[in-house]
């Protein structure tokens, strides 16, 4: 299996940004190179994706004991003092690698979570992991399927052709404007603080804190695949 680098997810993110800024409505590129960038950019997705939903962080990261997704959300003061900072502080490395992320998405990632651990409090790890991979894992199959959905033709487009272009150039250009979102979440994983750094620098946390940087992230990734919902345990509600 290819191995999922901050330096690749760098490289992808450029791909699937320039193909949406450049494939809007009033973009000046033939519609026949717009399809053929949208179609790059779904099929590095794709496998992009697919490793990493096979990658062992997943596991790596995973609490050891299914506690609430609240245990480990920090208060805003131990949020200010340490974790954010941290947290920050790996945007600095991804910007290194070519990955330009704004410090506000860690504060963002932290108030998603929050607002998730209040609205549904009995609300597991075990389930946040889950639905985090259910979400991508869907959006996977979007990206891998709009790539398969691609017929490059050197004849003019007939009308019912062009129309079907035309659907399938917004779905592809809405599901690559939720990969880069997820490409992002993936970045700040990569590059994040780990569990041992955690504990080391926050002695003061209970244990349960060593995985709080993990949980954010995970949330933000589930977040990220499917902006439009919240965030819920699957046999819970789960409003647009």
């Amino acid at each position: 299996m290819p191995s999922v680098t901050i330096d690749r997810i760098a490289a992808v993110h450029a791909d699937v940004v320039e193909a949406v800024i450049r494939t809007t409505s009033s973009s000046p590129l033939p519609a026949s190179e717009q399809d053929e960038l949208l179609a790059r950019s779904c099929a590095e997705a794709c496998d992009l994706l697919q490793d990493w939903l096979a990658d062992h962080w997943w596991e790596q990261t995973r609490p050891a004991h299914d506690r609430p997704v609240k245990d480990y959300v920090p208060t805003q003061k131990e949020f200010a003092k340490f974790l954010g900072p941290m947290l920050k502080d790996s945007l600095v490395r991804a910007r290194q690698s070519g990955i330009t992320i704004d410090d506000s998405l860690v504060d963002q990632a932290r108030e998603k979570v929050a607002a998730t651990a209040r609205r549904f409090p009995r609300m597991g790890c075990d389930q946040l992991f889950d639905e985090a991979r259910t979400r991508v894992t869907a959006l996977q199959h979007e990206v891998c399927g709009l790539a398969a959905q691609f017929r490059p033709s050197a004849e003019p487009a007939a009308p019912a052709e062009a129309g079907r272009l035309g659907t399938w150039r917004r779905r592809a250009r809405k599901a690559l404007g939720k990969v880069s979102g997820v490409l992002l979440a993936m970045a700040l994983a990569m590059t994040g603080a780990s569990p041992h750094m955690v504990t080391r620098d926050a002695v003061a946390w209970e244990q349960a804190a060593a995985h709080a940087a993990e949980v954010i992230t995970v949330h933000y990734l589930a977040y990220s695949a499917e902006p439009g919902v919240h965030v819920a345990p699957r046999a819970g509600p789960r409003v647009r």
